[in-house]
């Protein structure tokens, strides 16, 4: 067997029956606040032909509809592989643009392909895993899946109680803690290492749970760009080669741990008789002033659309990084926000009214005043000052944004992992009941 890596949570898995490609994402995710570096300039040749395509989940870096259709265009005998899911949020995507997915296992010849959801949340679970087997040699892809023991335990039967190679997650998104206001710049670092720190256990555990024969620090590489380039450090992501430092690997029992190098074309072989190796890898951490200086000169040639420059940017106006520069363009102050809001807050009153009382305070940008909801009370105020409402979160974004989320267009899930919103809670002590309070509302603040 043969893994190649690619980009992200893209890799190829080659086995002698059959080739499977995962995750492919090379266009815009959450509404082109993610940039790719270093970037794969022509992901089609690069990827290659593959008799099954394995979506992991709906997330916009896995699941990337138009390198899709493209891709299905130039090798038309891929199969679309996904887990059963309920509800099946990425079967809908997927039959709603004419694909018909292979739904759960299945095989060619002696390879076995196992998707496995996750159900590590109470509420809805969108994530899988995928066990691709071939006699005794077994690859699992865990991509973006947070620790499930039923899953885990479903992994190890089905990869013999040991994979041979496991893929698994080292880093997460989302807008904490870089956008974040902070007490002190110290308050803020202890954030960043808090995180990073969480992450590297879950990998650490990960580790311990399935034992593989070699594990891949894999998925989550994605770089913020434009006005948020200076947010990237703050972000609290380890570096993979970070992940020789823990306390337990498997390089400790006499396995092994592979960073494989970028550009598409770094690979690890697993022999039958046991043995594995690698082609390539990548030993040193990324450098940041090298990665800005890079996503910078990529921002710059996206300015300029006839420029000869295969940037990931397809932008109809010159400049404008995000969907919602490039799809709205009224003026801020005939955005009907008031209205939405209300409308909005009257929507979600009944499903938070026994909740604990939590103020949301939003200032768009060009508004002077706050609009000031209740998760309790389902009402919306204008406000000039809001340090009377407590505890609340002060959240800024652009109006244009706010006004796609209400009306649908965008979705508050992008907004937050897309880093396109700044939060200050108050009180400033991180309370996680209190921010998974706020997600939940936002997700269903829409009219």
């Amino acid at each position: 067997m043969q893994v190649r890596y690619i980009y992200s949570a893209c890799v190829s898995i080659q086995t002698p029956d059959c080739t499977i490609l995962c995750d492919p994402w090379f266009g815009e995710a959450y509404e082109g606040a993610w940039a790719q570096w270093p970037k794969i300039d022509n992901p089609l040749e690069v990827c290659g032909p593959a008799d099954f395509v394995f979506i992991s989940h709906v997330h916009p870096d896995h699941y990337d509809p138009q390198f899709l259709k493209r891709y299905l265009a130039k090798y038309p005998q891929a199969k679309i592989l996904i887990a059963e899911h309920t509800p099946d949020l990425l079967g809908r995507k997927l039959r709603s643009r004419g694909i018909t997915p292979v739904v759960g296992l299945t095989n060619v010849k002696d390879t076995w392909l196992t998707p496995i959801p996750n159900k590590a949340n109470h509420g809805v679970n969108i994530d899988s895993a995928l066990v691709v087997k071939h006699g005794k040699l077994s690859v699992v892809n865990c991509n973006d899946n947070p620790f499930d023991q039923a899953q885990v335990d479903a992994i190890k039967f089905y990869t013999g109680d040991h994979p041979t190679v496991a893929l698994l997650p080292f880093v997460g998104a989302g807008p904490w803690p870089q956008c974040c206001e902070f007490d002190s710049p110290t308050e803020r670092q202890e954030a960043e290492h808090l995180k990073k720190q969480m992450h590297l256990k879950g990998f650490q555990r990960y580790c311990e749970a399935l034992k593989p024969t070699v594990a891949v620090p894999f998925a989550g590489q994605y770089w913020l760009h434009g006005p948020q380039l200076d947010l990237n450090p703050l972000r609290g992501m380890a570096d993979a080669t970070e992940c020789k430092g823990l306390e337990y690997l498997p390089v400790n029992a006499g396995c092994g741990l592979w960073v494989p190098a970028d550009g598409g074309q770094s690979t690890l072989t697993a022999e039958d008789n046991g043995t594995t190796w690698w082609k390539s890898e990548r030993t040193e951490p990324y450098d940041w002033p090298t990665v800005r200086r890079a996503l910078h000169e990529a921002d710059w040639y996206a300015q300029y659309p006839y420029t000869p420059y295969e940037g990931r940017y397809s932008n109809d106006i010159p400049g404008l990084f995000y969907r919602y520069e490039r799809e709205i363009q009224v003026p801020i102050e005939r955005l009907p926000l008031l209205k939405l809001l209300q409308s909005a807050a009257k929507r979600s009153e009944r499903r938070f009214r026994p909740q604990p009382t939590l103020y949301v305070c939003l200032n768009p940008t060009g508004f002077d005043q706050w609009f000031v909801l209740s998760t309790a009370s389902g009402k919306v105020t204008e406000e000039d000052d809001v340090d009377g409402f407590l505890p609340r979160y002060e959240i800024t974004m652009d109006a244009r944004y706010l006004f796609g989320c209400l009306v649908r267009l965008y979705n508050w899930n992008s907004a937050r992992i897309g880093s396109l919103m700044r939060y200050r809670a108050v009180p400033g002590a991180f309370d996680s009941a209190r921010y998974d309070l706020l997600g939940d509302y936002l997700d269903a603040l829409r009219v």
